[in-house]
């Protein structure tokens, strides 16, 4: 890449995160959805075969302690 077209992308970089920083406060961080509708989302989503939630969160956690 050319000098001038690295700086060229350098300054369009720089615009995109200066637009970023001055509308974020703007939008919204989670969607607008009731408690109802996320539990709907996820029901039925693990099945009553297998080692079940319990001792999944236990194998899930094990590896990462003690962080």
């Amino acid at each position: 890449m050319q000098p001038s077209g690295f700086e060229s992308a350098g300054k369009r970089l720089v615009e995109k995160i200066a637009s970023y920083l001055e509308n974020v406060r703007d939008g919204r961080v989670m969607p607008e959805i009731g408690r109802e509708a996320v539990f709907a989302e996820f029901a039925n989503t693990l099945g009553d075969t297998g080692i079940g939630l319990d001792l999944s969160l236990i194998h899930i956690s094990e590896p990462t302690r003690p962080y």
